[in-house]
């Protein structure tokens, strides 16, 4: 996820620490910005941030400002191949008890060198597999030929106040057999492939523990924010 115009790409071991990270991004930031992580509604705070760029989720420009890069796999899961219906998630419940509006169809970032269609497989699988009960979910689901679309986003994060960055959004349509066809919620752990070492990390970031989901018609569209 390399950004050759914007400068070399921050090795995630620069910050071995979130408070590494911290460390580095005051002086960077507008200074009103940097309280508003984790605790502004619909931010996330510097543990998150840590945890994305130790994962390959993100990267950082060696820049000032810094600009931030994520690649974002977005799963258009329609409820048939005319395309009337996509599933979007509508409300996810997080880790600090609040209750968020979501509106978006499912999205997950993408870890460095993982293609859109692994990222979509991937996708399912972590937020659908319990409810699918499949070993491979590559069985049930049906990336539709020829929908792949892909744009490229600057401006400030959603999620990160002050912070600049270039979303590169990757987006497929796809059929997923045995979902339910009402509404429908889902129990997940954000950053729940994280091992023992990043746990302490883990528990302080902002995460969703559930996500509840609604078929839309395609003309009512959505929203992200990201």
């Amino acid at each position: 996820m390399a950004n050759p115009d914007h400068g070399q790409n921050l090795d995630p071991s620069t910050f071995p620490t979130p408070q590494a990270l911290l460390h580095w991004r005051k002086p960077r930031l507008p200074p009103d910005t940097v309280t508003l992580w984790g605790s502004k509604p619909g931010t996330k705070n510097v543990h998150n941030l840590w945890l994305e760029l130790t994962l390959g989720e993100s990267t950082l420009s060696n820049t000032n400002p810094p600009l931030c890069t994520v690649e974002i796999v977005l799963v258009m899961i329609i409820n048939n191949f005319n395309n009337k219906k996509v599933l979007h998630e509508s409300y996810q419940l997080l880790s600090n008890g609040t209750m968020q509006p979501c509106w978006t169809p499912l999205s997950k970032r993408m870890k460095t060198g993982e293609s859109p269609e692994d990222a979509a497989h991937r996708a399912i699988k972590e937020e659908f597999g319990s409810l699918l009960q499949v070993d491979d979910v590559k069985k049930v689901v049906q990336i539709v030929p020829g929908t792949y679309k892909k744009e490229e986003n600057k401006m400030m994060s959603w999620s990160y106040p002050g912070l600049k960055s270039t979303y590169v959004m990757h987006t497929v349509n796809a059929y997923v057999e045995g979902l339910p066809q009402g509404k429908f919620s889902t129990e997940t752990e954000e950053f729940g492939d994280c091992g023992d070492q990043l746990k302490d990390v883990v528990e302080k970031a902002l995460r969703v523990k559930r996500r509840s989901w609604i078929w839309r018609s395609v003309e009512e569209g959505s929203s992200a924010a990201i």
